[in-house]
């Protein structure tokens, strides 16, 4: 009888914790790995790179999961945030092309998402992260970086855009790709720290800018460039996808 009822207590504790693995499926691995260094590229990509993931812990105790190309002649840093409810993975499809740059490329996944861990979502918290993960690629690398490239999708262009002024000293440029318009921790129309020598690139649709023709108003900064794709309903990364102006602007401002 009682090995009857530890079976039932052991059955049930498995049960409970399948869900809570259902309901954080977000989360493959809580603790922090510091330069975990893994020569085996997902992507099989170029061999001129050295590729290495692993996880930055942060200060309020969340993993953040990265890839790290490397070159060690190298041009700058090209740093990718992602959007909300998606994962680093986005940017597969644009890896292969940003390589031919010869610059350096991080891409991680945001707190929350994909194989980054959360206690809470704290956006207001997201652009900390983006800090930690330039200063852990800048440490990974032999020299300072002259030139720092952040290109970001959706809530990735806020968070890029609100670290852009601590990047004014430097050589930097911000490509935002369908920023968030309605983000209330990061308004995009309430941002008036752009750095005087920095480049910033906003890509559209016209399905992105449907109704928000009174926000214009953002766009009267002299270093600013808003480019819309007026021919399609594409939006974020399938804009690239679909959209090859856009892709040689991405390589004009990179230089590539």
């Amino acid at each position: 009888m009682k090995v009857i009822i530890f079976l039932i207590i052991g059955i049930f504790f498995i049960s409970c914790a399948q869900d809570d693995d259902f309901v954080n499926n977000n989360v493959y691995n809580n603790t922090p790995v510091y330069n975990q260094e893994n020569d085996v590229d997902p992507l099989n990509l170029n061999n001129d790179y050295r590729f290495q993931e692993g996880y930055i812990n942060t200060s309020d105790d969340i993993s953040i999961y990265y890839r790290l190309y490397h070159k060690k002649e190298n041009k700058g840093l090209i740093v990718l945030s992602h959007k909300q409810n998606s994962s680093l993975e986005e940017w597969d499809i644009l890896i292969d092309i940003l390589l031919d740059s010869d610059y350096d490329i991080v891409f991680y996944d945001l707190r929350g998402f994909g194989k980054s861990s959360v206690s809470y979502l704290a956006i207001n918290k997201m652009p900390d992260d983006l800090r930690l993960i330039v200063d852990f690629a800048q440490n990974n690398n032999k020299n300072k970086f002259k030139n720092i490239v952040f290109i970001g999708n959706g809530l990735g262009a806020n968070i890029s855009l609100y670290s852009s002024s601590d990047y004014c000293k430097i050589n930097s440029s911000f490509i935002m790709i369908s920023p968030d318009m309605f983000s209330k921790e990061m308004p995009v129309g309430e941002f008036n720290k752009y750095c005087d020598n920095s480049e910033y690139l906003f890509l559209y649709s016209k399905k992105d800018f449907k109704n928000l023709n009174e926000q214009l108003y953002i766009y009267n900064y002299d270093n600013l460039k808003t480019m819309i794709d007026s021919t399609s309903d594409y939006t974020g990364i399938d804009i690239l996808l679909n959209n090859s102006v856009f892709i040689k602007e991405i390589k004009n401002i990179i230089n590539f």
